[in-house]
């Protein structure tokens, strides 16, 4: 199986979460986020950057690995 099939058996499977639910959680253990279903600007702005960041292959998450990897 590929490495795409295989990522993508793994979030169907439950194994890897989905963007949404690796959002969320991001969102929720972020430590200026209040619990209020408000995301301020810091908070959002942390998110975008890891993401930008993950999909350059500047930082790694074992979510997204090997999609996103250097």
């Amino acid at each position: 199986m590929s490495e795409v099939n295989q990522f993508v058996s793994d979030i169907t499977s439950g194994k890897r979460l989905t963007l949404a639910q690796w959002q969320r959680e991001y969102v929720d253990k972020h430590p200026d986020y209040k619990h209020n279903s408000i995301l301020g600007k810091k908070v959002m702005d942390d998110l975008l950057l890891r993401l930008n960041e993950i999909s350059k292959g500047v930082a790694e998450d074992e979510n997204f690995y090997p999609i996103f990897s250097k």
